[in-house]
């Protein structure tokens, strides 16, 4: 696992992590900012196949990370907890179906389960781990993701981190009766090493006992 200024990000457990995931997963306002598949509710099942089983979307060779908010001091109940054992507000990963390991490219998929721990700057220091992860230590050449235009404050997020606007889908993804457009975004490993040197970003950790 490995740790930052605020986060512990570890591998998933099914012990921890199954409910948190199917209670994420059966939520209409969560799912719509995840994808446009269909919003049928999923079994715990599904959860456990999508994301603890061979069949997961994510691949053993990348990283897939629940992430979890270290204590802030010992009064909290969960300050003597094994950083192992702490509960996940978010999932971030590089997805196995949109790996291209010939090109060097992978496609990051993020997100903050609860509206309480948005807008806190997690999902900024989880992103800005997982593309220090990748570019440094797994030598990817360019890190994609898709937003959906409705989801201005992801895209926000997504630019001031130093994704690129690339394109966009229009009217690929229905919802709420309306269709909206789907944006293209990327970041290229010359140009994150530009980001390091300007922001003085230094965010690889050790890994935690």
């Amino acid at each position: 696992m490995f740790s930052t200024e605020r986060l512990v990000l570890r591998a998933y457990d099914e012990a921890l992590d199954l409910v948190s995931l199917w209670k994420a997963m059966n939520d209409i306002e969560y799912r719509t900012m995840l994808g446009n598949a269909s919003l049928l509710p999923w079994a715990k099942e599904e959860v456990r196949k999508k994301f603890f089983s061979s069949e997961s979307i994510y691949n053993p060779m990348l990283p897939a990370l629940a992430i979890c908010v270290k204590p802030e001091t010992s009064v909290e109940e969960d300050s003597n907890k094994h950083p192992s054992e702490l509960p996940a507000i978010g999932h971030i990963g590089l997805l196995a179906g949109r790996y291209d390991p010939k090109n060097r490219v992978a496609m990051l998929g993020v997100g903050i389960m609860d509206t309480k721990d948005r807008g806190k700057g997690y999902g900024r220091e989880a992103i800005t781990f997982m593309l220090e992860y990748g570019f440094m230590e797994l030598n990817i050449h360019r890190i994609e993701l898709i937003v959906y235009a409705f989801n201005e404050s992801a895209a926000r997020l997504y630019r001031s981190i130093g994704f690129i606007d690339e394109g966009i889908a229009r009217k690929n993804y229905f919802k709420s009766g309306v269709w909206h457009d789907t944006i293209n975004m990327a970041v290229l490993e010359e140009e994150w090493w530009e980001i390091r040197k300007t922001n003085n970003v230094r965010v690889m950790p050790a890994h935690l006992q």
